[in-house]
């Protein structure tokens, strides 16, 4: 999380409980090989075969073009899933699949159950594995065909225009199961039914595998197109011009603003491709995300000179996330570029950042109130996909790093089987990520604002700051509470007790003594106006006040807040915050009235449509952390970490650092481990630990 742009470049839980039942043989086999009956305990998942017929028929339904994954739970059955807090119409047909319906317990030809433990199963190799398997024995009852439509009750039909009374049942009534007679029928004859529905419950991935009728409306976007074109948009298009001088070329890809609608309006999603140059030997697609949420269309030329001989065998894809960039922008007319602000020193300051929270809030709902209700990670996750697809790619690889992780989560959770080699740097934990994502962070930015000091008391000749540490930290709180008394004049800028700690906490994030001797400028500067003397930015400190001072730049705010506020809500009493500011002055008076402050998530005009994703499941990523993070502290890599299991991660102790290998911090072990991965595809046996070079 950074609050200006970088120079350089619970969700779905479970439904409602079933009665459990006991098992006998005479209700199926739990184990082929043995011939043993399935155990009435929690190990197995109870009704998990009944599941698996039902996932298959629902399927089946859906290769005709009758059901749409892609839909709501409750546009099909209203009300089944609506208990504990949970919302049929905010879970998908698919997602309930792949999370509800025992595909993987029926293959039980497995030698170990950890086999499918940690495994979710793409439908296409389910039915290889399922034409593989014996036909069914003594102990597997197999439904009777069913009757014609005109022999039997037609369903209820459902409140959506979805035609269920055209389509023929794909089950046997209760009275046909019980008098069904048990045939050799091989399992094979209902994988053949999956096998038709493959390409519906996960999007095309390759050219060859044509989407069929039944995806929910999304195949003529996974299968469009690209006209690759020059980057450079315009004369001062800085970006546009690195870009086409690296050799990159850019694309703009259509995808459905409303997943749950394809049909309605589009928008088009800008990348860029920086093509691999060692064609010979080359990898496959990285997307590429440095976090913010920000743009990152201009990552791959930077990227590649990270990534040391790995760079020229992967084509390298930067993508600006919907609402950012050059993808479908919101741009809220906000008088400066990001919402992040202290929340002061006193009741008026906080008061103050409370309107002024309250009025960001307010001017995208004037602006941008429409699109506001469909800009989210998930739905950005949904973009990288059919960027995917459009690519022509069965599995692309990904680096992402702060919010790009949590979005490579989100990503890998709702596309299980799509990530090859997967970078991770400087987690955030999913289960704290939204409007509150800073609130964990003062320890951290304390510690490294200490060791700052330090640092600058070392140059005291050079800054002025004094030769103690204590000197210097105290120097820094007389500005804060001299900016509370009356604003700082720094040249043509009014810099008071909001702005101080945010300019501050900014240059926190690397221990780097270049970072560090913007921030010693700054608070020399800051100290000069303090005392009434004439002061004069930095470039370095116009820069930054003017991110946060002018609106030149609102569309990069606006297209942030639109994200985090879209992917969960924020507690919407101002006193809440200022109580908590208030428990956090004592300990952390510098950043506690930053990080615990309000912002414009309180006072948003939509509400999230979906729920914060619950990221899972094995996925073999490699992670990296420092120890001194001030952004995603190292708790919330360690968090993730734990979440993904066949992960590992890489740790670099001892250092103030936030995204240190996107950022290309000096560090032979973490760039050599993660540069090693992205060209062999082997991760390390273990977790390791990298010592600091500085």
């Amino acid at each position: 999380m950074t609050t200006r742009k970088p120079r350089r470049r619970r969700a779905l839980r479970r439904t409602v409980a079933v009665a459990a039942g006991t098992w006998t043989r005479a209700s199926g086999v739990a184990d082929r090989r043995t011939g043993r009956p399935m155990p009435a305990n929690p190990r197995v998942r109870v009704g998990s075969i009944t599941k698996t017929f039902t996932a298959v028929t629902l399927l089946q339904l859906a290769a005709r073009g009758r059901v749409s994954l892609d839909a709501p739970v409750a546009r099909y059955l209203p009300g089944l899933i609506d208990a504990g807090g949970h919302d049929g119409r905010t879970i998908t047909v698919r997602s309930l699949l792949r999370h509800t319906s025992g595909l993987p317990d029926h293959m039980d030809s497995s030698q170990s159950s950890d086999e499918f433990r940690f495994r979710h199963f793409e439908p296409e190799e389910l039915v290889r594995r399922a034409l593989r398997l014996p036909g069914p024995g003594a102990g597997w009852p197999t439904a009777a065909a069913c009757p014609s439509p005109s022999t039997r009750t037609r369903p209820p039909r459902p409140p959506s225009t979805t035609n269920w009374t055209s389509s023929r049942p794909a089950c046997a009534t209760t009275a046909e199961r019980r008098n069904a007679m048990t045939t050799s029928r091989s399992l094979a004859t209902t994988a053949a039914g999956l096998a038709a529905a493959a390409a519906v419950a996960a999007p095309p991935a390759v050219a060859s595998a044509a989407p069929g009728p039944s995806d929910g409306g999304l195949a003529r976007y996974y299968s469009q197109h690209l006209i690759w074109k020059a980057c450079t948009l315009g004369p001062d298009d800085e970006v546009g011009r690195s870009l086409d001088e690296a050799g990159a070329r850019c694309a703009d890809v259509t995808v459905p603003l409303d997943y749950a609608r394809p049909d309605g309006r589009t928008i088009k999603i800008a990348i860029s491709r920086l093509a691999a140059s060692d064609k010979e030997h080359r990898i496959g697609t990285m997307v590429l995300n440095g976090g913010g949420p920000g743009p990152a269309i201009d990552m791959p030329p930077y990227t590649r000179e990270l990534m040391g001989k790995a760079g020229p065998r992967y084509d390298l894809v930067g993508l600006d996330p919907r609402s950012l960039g050059r993808s479908a922008t919101i741009d809220c007319g906000w008088p400066t570029a990001t919402w992040i602000r202290s929340a002061g020193e006193t009741r008026r300051s906080f008061e103050r950042s409370v309107g002024f929270a309250r009025d960001l809030a307010a001017r995208c709902a004037r602006t941008n109130g429409t699109v506001l209700p469909y800009i989210s990670t998930r739905n950005i996750a949904r973009d990288i996909d059919v960027v995917r697809g459009a690519l022509r790619e069965r599995k692309i690889s990904y680096n992402g790093a702060s919010y790009g992780t949590y979005l490579g989560a989100v990503y890998a959770t709702l596309f299980p089987g799509r990530l090859d080699r997967t970078v991770l740097d400087s987690s955030v934990d999913p289960r704290g990520w939204g409007p509150s994502l800073l609130a964990n962070t003062d320890d951290a930015n304390d510690r490294a604002l200490a060791d700052w000091a330090a640092w600058a008391a070392k140059r005291n000749g050079e800054y002025g700051l004094g030769d103690t540490r204590g000197k210097v930290l105290a120097k820094v709180r007389g500005i804060v509470e001299a900016s509370a008394r009356k604003p700082l004049e720094v040249g043509r800028y009014r810099v008071d007790d909001s702005l101080v700690p945010v300019v501050i906490f900014d240059d926190l994030g690397t221990d780097e003594d270049s970072a560090r001797a913007v921030l010693a400028d700054s608070v020399r500067v800051f100290g000069e106006a303090a005392a009434g003397r004439p002061a004069n930015p930095t470039k370095d400190l116009d820069e930054e006040l003017g991110f946060l001072l002018n609106g030149d730049e609102s569309l990069y705010g606006s297209g942030q807040s639109a994200i985090i506020c879209g992917d969960a809500a924020a507690r919407r009493d101002p006193e809440s915050y200022w109580r908590a500011v208030q428990r956090h002055r004592g300990t952390s008076p510098v950043f506690g009235p930053l990080t615990q402050g309000v912002n414009p998530c309180a006072f948003w005009p939509t509400a999230p449509r979906e729920p914060l994703t619950e990221v899972g499941g094995r996925l073999p990523a490699l992670m990296v952390a420092a120890t001194g993070d001030t952004r995603t502290i190292y708790p919330e890599s360690r968090a993730l970490h734990g979440l993904l299991p066949g992960s590992r991660l890489i740790t670099l102790r001892g250092a103030d650092v936030h995204a240190p290998y996107q950022r290309g911090y000096k560090n032979d072990c973490v760039t050599g481990q993660v540069n090693d991965y992205l060209l062999t595809g082997r991760l390390p046996a273990r977790d390791l630990t990298c010592a600091p070079e500085q």
